[in-house]
């Protein structure tokens, strides 16, 4: 079974937030579904696929690493604080 990537502190963050840090993080792309799988992959599934995200009803439920994952370029990918933006969203940087 792969490794789950997801923080056991990031349980909290909204999912489409996340969604949206990944997709900046993995070349703007909105990703890419590969067969019956129900795995989202970014940038895109197959050889380039560097996560893929399985949704456990309308939140990130695994991030698992793809193909083309690289355990350096996800070091840069971070919650920066708990403190909440003005939607009440947690803020999150890309470092």
């Amino acid at each position: 079974m792969p490794q789950n990537l997801l923080e056991p502190t990031w349980t909290d963050l909204d999912s489409d937030e996340l969604r949206l840090l990944l997709r900046e993080q993995f070349d703007h792309s909105p990703g890419q579904y590969d067969g019956d799988d129900g795995k989202l992959y970014l940038p895109v599934a197959g050889t380039q696929s560097r996560v893929a995200l399985t949704y456990g009803g309308n939140k990130i439920a695994t991030v698992e690493s793809g193909m083309a994952f690289d355990p350096a370029e996800w070091e840069g990918v971070r919650p920066a604080s708990s403190t909440r933006s003005s939607q009440g969203f947690p803020r999150l940087a890309v470092t």
